[in-house]
């Protein structure tokens, strides 16, 4: 969904990265690499921000799934985006981190 010229642009950024180091990349950045925090969520006393495009159902369910464990956590779903919703709707993401911020920042004072 991104737009041609970012499309292309994207494209010679991603094929110019080293195969190896994509795969060392994944062999210690991937998610399989993480550890599970979901027990954590719960206890999360600051306010947190998910976002994930409305076209992307798997990290969508996983927000839902993290705003259910944890009550500070506010999930945003950017419209019209899939999984790279910062490429495909920048000032979409742009004001959902902003009103986030804005609204943390007065339950504050």
């Amino acid at each position: 969904r991104l737009p041609a010229p970012l499309r292309r642009a994207e494209r010679v950024r991603r094929l110019a990265q080293s195969p190896a180091g994509l795969a060392e990349s994944l062999r210690c950045l991937g998610t399989g690499r993480m550890p599970p925090l979901w027990d954590d969520l719960p206890r999360l006393t600051i306010p947190c921000l998910a976002l994930a495009g409305s076209l992307d159902t798997k990290f969508l369910g996983l927000g839902r799934r993290m705003a259910q464990l944890t009550p500070r956590l506010s999930l945003q779903s950017v419209a019209s985006a899939g999984h790279a919703a910062q490429l495909e709707e920048p000032g979409l993401v742009a004001e959902a981190v902003w009103r986030f911020l804005d609204q943390a920042e007065s339950k504050q004072v």
